[in-house]
C-alpha cells in the first residue's frame, strides 16, 4: 500500500520548460493594486522557509500603475530543481528607499514534466 500525499499550491512550474507567471501587488492597507512605478520585484523560492533561496528571480513589471509583474521561467532555472512544493515569497523593493517589504507569500511547485513521443 502506498501513502498519496497532497499540499495545496499556488502555482506549477513545469521542470525544465518555459513558463511565465504573473502577480498582481495589492496594497494591504486598502486592498487596492500597488502603484510599482519605482520599484523592483522579486521571486524567492525555497524547500523551506529557514533556506536562502534555492532559486530567485527578478521580475518583469509590465504595468506598474496596476501593481502587474511577470516572473519568466526558463528551462535552466528548474532542471536542477527536485519536483516538490516550494515555499515561495515575493519582495518588492522601493528603488529610491532600499527599503523591502512582502509582496506575497505562497508554494510553487516544481512538477516532473515528460515530452510525449510524436508519432
Amino acid at each position: 500500500m502506498s501513502l498519496l500525499t497532497a499540499v495545496a499550491v499556488d502555482c506549477i512550474v513545469p521542470r525544465n520548460t518555459y513558463k511565465t507567471l504573473r502577480f498582481q501587488i495589492l496594497d494591504y492597507d486598502t486592498g487596492n493594486a500597488y502603484d510599482l512605478t519605482g520599484h523592483e520585484v522579486i521571486l524567492s523560492m525555497d524547500s523551506s522557509r529557514a533556506g536562502d533561496g534555492e532559486l530567485v528571480k527578478y521580475g518583469s513589471i509590465f504595468n506598474a500603475s496596476e501593481g502587474s509583474v511577470q516572473f519568466e521561467f526558463e528551462p535552466d532555472d528548474t532542471k536542477d530543481l527536485l519536483a516538490r512544493a516550494y515555499v515561495a515569497d515575493i519582495l518588492v523593493r522601493d528603488t529610491t528607499s532600499e527599503l523591502y517589504w512582502p509582496g506575497w507569500s505562497g508554494s510553487i511547485a516544481v512538477v516532473p514534466f515528460l515530452k510525449g513521443v510524436e508519432e
